[in-house]
């Protein structure tokens, strides 16, 4: 009986253990969830994208930026370099000349950017007003904005700017002078063919190929001498541009200097020396 008994309690204690567990377990998984819940990134972008109640509200129209009405002369007095530059390209593609003080005005801006692009864009205008001022620029210290005002330059076409042309073919970068001799070359004046003759001469091998190259354009007869001695020059293109400009020329004084250039290894170099030889003789012939 005293068996029964104590079994029977045994067993509603272990049922009792059992429920305790079971509730503490049941409870402990309501509060972590609940706390999850409420840390969960959906309920921080709810509490971020709340707007509060006392904040006013922009419509459309309101948030959209406002755009940017000025003219781009307007625009060339802007702070922001960026904006300047970028004016000064739109007014030279226009070629709007009411830009033209504006833009002489800006080839003296702190940015060479600016500067640059002010000169460009007073080369593609055209107006001749800004001649005088192009040439000043001339001796701004960056090579690229002399390169950019040399081309300028050369596209207005005034006689007045030659003299400060011949001054940077002084220079002792050869890409500044490349700029000058280029500039020169639009004017069709004596002293200019002069320049070209001498400039086959020059240290740079783009210069000279490009004066051999204007040489033959021109027919310069006064050049051959020079360009004979370009003959035995060792760089392969200013050979055989030396070559081709004889041939144009059509001077028969130089068959005899081409001539020893047959027995040449380059193949390229004789084929070119024998079409030359050609063409002068053919020319003498028409002549006679």
């Amino acid at each position: 009986m005293i068996n029964s008994k104590r079994n029977k309690d045994l067993r509603w204690l272990l049922i009792s253990s059992f429920l305790f567990i079971s509730f503490s377990i049941y409870l402990f998984a309501e509060v972590k969830k609940d706390v999850v819940t409420k840390g969960s990134p959906k309920e921080e972008v709810k509490k971020s994208t709340s707007v509060p109640e006392n904040t006013v509200k922009m419509t459309p129209a309101e948030a959209k930026p406002k755009a940017d009405t000025r003219t781009n002369v307007q625009k060339l007095k802007d702070e922001n370099w960026m904006v300047r530059r970028n004016a000064a390209i739109s007014l030279g593609t226009e070629k709007n000349k009411k830009a033209v003080l504006p833009l002489i005005d800006l080839l003296k801006d702190k940015n060479i950017e600016v500067r640059r692009c002010s000169a460009v864009a007073l080369g593609d205008i055209g107006d001749k007003q800004a001649v005088p001022f192009l040439i000043k620029a001339l001796s701004d210290p960056d090579g690229g904005m002399i390169i950019d005002t040399a081309n300028s330059l050369g596209k207005l076409q005034d006689p007045s700017a030659i003299e400060g042309l011949k001054k940077i073919l002084l220079d002792g970068r050869s890409i500044v002078r490349t700029a000058s001799l280029r500039a020169l070359i639009s004017f069709d004046v004596p002293e200019v063919r002069t320049i070209i003759v001498e400039r086959l001469g020059d240290e740079a091998e783009g210069i000279r190929i490009l004066a051999t190259q204007q040489a033959a354009t021109l027919k310069l007869k006064s050049a051959v001498p020079n360009i004979i001695k370009n003959l035995s020059d060792m760089n392969v293109t200013i050979k055989t541009e030396s070559i081709k400009a004889l041939a144009e020329i059509g001077d028969k004084s130089a068959i005899d200097p081409l001539k020893k250039l047959l027995d040449d290894k380059n193949p390229d170099i004789v084929s070119a020396v024998k079409d030359a030889i050609s063409k002068i003789q053919t020319s003498e012939k028409k002549q006679k």
